[in-house]
């Protein structure tokens, strides 16, 4: 038999004392395939299932006979099909995920209540591509490095500092996760890079989050402190109180 209190204490630690427990949620990112159908709805233009189909069964399609052949390759292929009519321009989001350095600002003799953060980008624009069996895309997030500047409260910089392991140092090699809204896609005036042309899908930043490198470990946002969760919580029982008894 183990102690009730001990064990409800060992999980109140484990989410408001470690400073890893309740961040520990890996990258999300939207797949090749998510992001052609969206580009392919935006520009009229329907898949050609037989080639999305064939690369999605060549890896095991000699483990069938036959018989099994056709009925999975029928069957890939409806999927893809059906996935294609379910994408919804106008609602769907991108997902994606790039490489970054973060680097903490200082000013010298004055006192910070306040810390900056710079985070930039290998190459300036970055270049976010994707490669599908018909063409290249280039995902298109104007003015990228100025909406992800970075600032915080000393406090919370001192909470996110106990997320990097050895501490946050000049140079931080990070992961951004940004979650765009598809705005334009241009199939017809397609860019130029190494010789490969890159069809063009204009974006809007909606959110950003910061991971560690690997992209398995969430950084920013922090997760609530316990005196947010009560905050929230309290706040939530006084609406439920009003929408209860508020218009009687």
């Amino acid at each position: 038999m183990y102690n009730k209190n001990f064990f409800t204490f060992f999980l109140l630690t484990l989410l408001f004392v470690s400073p890893l427990a309740a961040s520990d949620e890996a990258i999300k990112k939207s797949s090749t395939k998510q992001i052609a159908f969206l580009y392919y709805k935006m520009i009229d233009r329907v898949p050609d299932y037989d080639l999305w189909t064939h690369e999605y069964t060549k890896a095991d399609i000699d483990n069938y006979g036959q018989l099994g052949k056709r009925e999975y390759v029928h069957k890939v292929r409806t999927k893809l099909m059906n996935d294609f009519y379910n994408v919804k321009p106008e609602t769907d989001l991108i997902m994606v995920q790039i490489h970054a350095n973060l680097e903490p600002l200082t000013f010298e003799g004055t006192k910070q209540d306040k810390v900056y953060f710079n985070i930039y980008f290998d190459e300036s624009p970055p270049f976010i591509a994707k490669r599908i069996p018909e063409f290249n895309i280039n995902i298109v997030v104007p003015d990228l490095e100025e909406k992800v500047r970075l600032s915080m409260s000393k406090f919370d910089y001192d909470r996110l500092n106990k997320t990097f392991y050895g501490g946050i140092r000049k140079r931080n090699d990070v992961m951004l996760q940004l979650t765009l809204k598809p705005i334009v896609a241009d199939v017809e005036n397609p860019i130029i890079r190494n010789d490969k042309k890159y069809a063009l899908l204009l974006t809007k930043l909606l959110e950003y989050e910061i991971f560690n490198d690997s992209g398995k470990r969430r950084l920013w946002p922090l997760p609530p402190t316990e005196e947010e969760i009560k905050a929230q919580d309290d706040k939530e029982k006084k609406d439920n109180f009003f929408n209860k008894y508020g218009g009687q």
